[in-house]
């Protein structure tokens, strides 16, 4: 399994690191488990990191699953981490496609990428909730 993911209840935060080859299917796989898993909630904040990871998703793929995404699942404030820039723009696309399927919501308001997990986890920890 590419990834790994802990939900804290207290601190309002699910954390996922993903290694290795990503793809479609291991997107949907790691959401609908984060969402039977009994500590999970609607509106938590999330951090992915995907530095160790390869992203092998074609941009209809990424559109796909942003789509599945967004009916689906409320976030709170949605940070990514990447090492490389193939996979920030991928990711600045799930953003947009993810606000314009999100009622109201900017992809701007609450979802950033990172280069950086400590910088990640400070935008979490300081930035108001957006919900």
């Amino acid at each position: 399994m590419p990834y790994e993911f802990t939900i804290d209840s207290q601190k309002n935060l699910i954390r996922e690191t993903w290694t290795g080859r990503v793809d479609l299917v291991q997107m949907k796989e790691s959401s609908e488990r984060e969402w039977a898993h009994p500590d999970y909630r609607k509106d938590m904040d999330m951090i992915v990191d995907f530095r160790q990871a390869r992203m092998e998703l074609t941009a209809d793929e990424v559109w796909a699953f942003a789509v599945w995404f967004s009916e689906r699942e409320s976030l709170s404030k949605f940070a990514v981490v990447v090492a490389r820039e193939a996979a920030y723009g991928m990711v600045r696309m799930f953003q947009s496609v993810n606000a314009a399927h999100s009622a109201g919501r900017s992809a701007n308001d609450n979802a950033r990428v990172f280069y950086s997990l400590e910088a990640a986890e400070n935008w979490v920890a300081e930035t108001p909730s957006v919900k």
